[in-house]
């Protein structure tokens, strides 16, 4: 039987690695998530499907809430929008 040998480990450091892979992992996995550059400002207005996105509903959920009035509507045009202040509102109040 034949011995093996064992190459000698080798360490190589790069300082800042960690920190620079947990930042972009980071950044991935929010852009991922919820489909958003982290770079840019989150909008004023949501669509009804980004708005529910953005509270973790679904859309009928999000419908259901503004039918009752818990969640308002503004239009721009012939399309529905959320304000962003408006669903910030129903988390702090906890409504969901």
């Amino acid at each position: 039987m034949q011995a093996i040998s064992q190459q000698p480990s080798i360490s190589i450091q790069f300082p800042g690695l960690e920190d620079l892979v947990t930042r972009l992992v980071d950044e991935r996995v929010a852009k991922l998530a919820f489909n958003i550059d982290p770079q840019q400002p989150e909008p004023e207005f949501f669509t009804l499907g980004e708005a529910a996105k953005y509270l973790n509903v679904c859309r009928n959920t999000l419908m259901k809430y503004v039918r009752q009035g818990d969640i308002r509507v503004t239009f721009v045009g012939t399309t529905r929008r959320i304000k962003r202040s408006e669903l910030d509102a129903t988390l702090k109040s906890n409504t969901i």
